[in-house]
């Protein structure tokens, strides 16, 4: 079923009815963030959050798994749209790598109008690049 997956890749994705509701109601702004070296087996946890009224993040659905590329990143968002339908956000924040952008452009048709990096992202490259070519 899913050509780009080995024999030995772990995937669990977790979306429960209440948060595929609040995913449906809140979809104007969409977050994705990474946790990376957690946990002795090197999974990565994966979460798509939503702002509400109050603009508090929701976690709406959760991706675990021994790898995070592209074609993950498709599945992951393919089961996402198999559960809410075609969602067009007018925000998308992530990191700065193209994967969740691209991924993301790949599932869903409508393009998101802005597309914003995770600060914490940019501060850290900003003091990488500041460290290798001090001024």
């Amino acid at each position: 079923m899913y050509p780009e997956l080995k024999s030995d890749d772990f995937v669990l994705i977790i979306m429960n009815d209440a948060q595929c509701e609040m995913l449906k109601k809140y979809v104007s702004h969409i977050c994705i963030d990474g946790t990376h070296g957690t946990n002795g087996y090197d999974f990565k946890l994966i979460t798509l959050l939503t702002l509400d009224d109050m603009r508090q993040g929701l976690p709406c659905c959760f991706f675990t798994s021994n790898r995070t590329d592209h074609f993950l990143l498709q599945i992951f968002f393919a089961k996402i749209k198999e559960k809410v339908g075609e969602i067009c956000p007018t925000v998308f924040m992530s990191d700065m790598a193209e994967s969740f952008f691209n991924a993301w452009s790949n599932t869903f048709q409508s393009k998101p109008k802005r597309r914003l990096f995770c600060t914490w992202h940019v501060d850290r490259a900003w003091r990488k690049k500041s460290a290798e070519n001090p001024v």
